[in-house]
């Protein structure tokens, strides 16, 4: 039973939380005025241990003023969540959100006025898992590590109730996850400073994070929507449940600050694909209303569309259950958006979002997708679209990372083999897609694996991943690789 005195103290805790939560607004101003050098995100391996600990400060700051719960509001809002997944505005949402919070976190104070998202590089790590240079997430991915911990579950199951979703993990309290709290008040005395996380531990990193598979969707794709659909129905769904925990779920998966640079990742995998086959098309404002490499649109559960023009629906949840628009002026959010472009089709280009535009720094495998381009896309109209400097189908050019290298190296003889059987490039794609897919199944345990049946309903979908649909018909017989020697090449 709660004392007096315990009471007291949380009211007295409540309202200098809630004066704090207010005074970083006048705190965002201040921040955006500072001089900063342009946005450039980088992976999580790539920041200096200087860089990590002022970003996990960052966050630490964020949940104890209660900023941070806000943003995850943002995400189970029910008419958000439902215009940003299993539909066309998932990209441009997510973009949106994410420089919202990259801005909330630089309005914190002078040290982290020029703080940027982290991307969670598992294309690289993926690499690293198939060259052998790692065995599964826990050991593949040093994000989980630090940011929060890999730590082996305990005995006793931990459940936890964030605004309203029970969730299973086990409940790290690592830096900054002590400080999370999954109620409005952060100084409630019923916060449980820990986030739910699942066993990284013989956990793999899924299929379609393989530098290959990413290949083929973002420069073969037909268009926009076919993109899209691709990376929410693939890496970003199964990242998702292959890491479990909060992030296992559908509305409040942003209570874990893996979140942020998961989807940086999805982010920036499309912004590889603009800069590659979008770009250079040069397109005036009409024509990027309508080209569908640009945007596609739309509708939402059939009923309600969603077109170039239309506005991101980003509201939020105060007082547990009023629904507000996170851009009113009256919100403790409206500063982290303003000015920030605001219709789907302005999204698009990460470099022309007014003072929040940004770029990102690749290295490894994806250093490689950027600036190879994978010899080109090709457009509806059957015509080659990427860039000109990147216009060569087998650039050959070191990542800087030797796993990556490794496999660059492999997939060139095997290019080589397609060429010398006189297969297209699409075709090459497709058997060295088969070639991938057979060995994660001999060589990486759990590599090519549905979704829970439950984890599909929560998240309203359907989608087997691509890779294992290829599996089951190559097991069965009703499909084979035609590439000669892909055995000898493997080895």
């Amino acid at each position: 039973m709660l004392s007096i005195r315990s009471i007291i103290l949380a009211a007295i805790l409540f309202i200098l939380s809630a004066a704090a939560l207010e005074s970083s607004v006048n705190a965002t101003e201040a921040a955006s005025s500072a001089y900063c050098p342009p946005r450039i995100r980088k992976s999580w391996d790539a920041l200096t241990p200087a860089e990590k600990s002022t970003y996990k400060r960052a966050v630490a700051l964020a949940m104890d003023k209660g900023l941070y719960e806000r943003f995850v509001s943002m995400h189970r809002e029910l008419l958000s969540w439902s215009s940003s997944h299993n539909t066309c505005g998932h990209l441009f949402w997510h973009r949106q959100y994410l420089v919202g919070f990259e801005n909330m976190l630089r309005s914190l104070g002078p040290e982290f006025s020029c703080l940027t998202l982290p991307y969670y590089d598992f294309v690289q790590d993926n690499v690293k898992r198939l060259t052998g240079q790692c065995s599964d997430i826990a050991t593949c991915s040093s994000i989980v590590n630090e940011l929060g911990s890999a730590s082996p579950p305990g005995l006793l199951p931990h459940l936890a109730l964030i605004n309203g979703q029970p969730i299973m993990g086990r409940c790290d309290k690592a830096e900054p996850l002590n400080h999370f709290c999954e109620w409005q008040n952060p100084a409630s005395l019923l916060c449980s400073h820990c986030v739910p996380r699942g066993k990284y531990q013989g956990a793999q990193l899924p299929c379609s994070t393989s530098p290959s598979h990413l290949r083929h969707l973002l420069f073969k794709s037909s268009g926009f929507k076919e993109l899209s659909r691709g990376l929410e129905w693939g890496p970003s769904l199964f990242m998702h449940f292959h890491l479990g925990g909060a992030l296992g779920n559908a509305f409040v998966s942003p209570a874990d600050p893996l979140f942020f640079p998961l989807h940086a990742t999805i982010d920036a995998l499309h912004s590889i694909y603009y800069n590659c086959r979008v770009r250079h098309l040069q397109l005036d404002d009409t024509a990027k209303q309508a080209h569908p490499l640009h945007f596609e649109g739309c509708s939402i559960a059939g009923l309600f569309p969603i077109t170039a023009t239309s506005p991101v629906t980003m509201k939020a949840i105060t007082n547990g259950l009023t629904v507000v628009d996170a851009r009113s002026p009256t919100q403790v959010t409206a500063p982290f958006f303003k000015n920030l472009p605001n219709q789907q089709y302005q999204l698009a280009d990460t470099t022309a979002l007014n003072e929040h535009s940004y770029d990102y720094a690749f290295t490894g495998a994806l250093h490689v997708l950027r600036h190879t381009c994978g010899g080109c896309g090709v457009a509806p109209t059957g015509t080659e679209s990427c860039t000109v400097e990147n216009a060569k189908a087998n650039v050959t050019e070191s990542s800087g990372s030797p796993a990556a290298d490794v496999f660059f190296k492999w997939r060139s003889a095997l290019a080589l083999q397609c060429s010398v059987q006189g297969l297209s490039s699409i075709e090459c794609d497709v058997e060295i897609e088969k070639v991938l897919v057979l060995y994660y199944h001999n060589c990486v345990a759990g590599g090519a694996v549905d979704l829970s049946a439950a984890f599909k309903l929560e998240w309203g979908v359907a989608v087997v991943e691509d890779m294992l649909v290829t599996l089951r018909a190559l097991l069965s017989g009703s499909l084979k690789i035609q590439l000669h020697g892909f055995g000898n090449i493997n080895q």
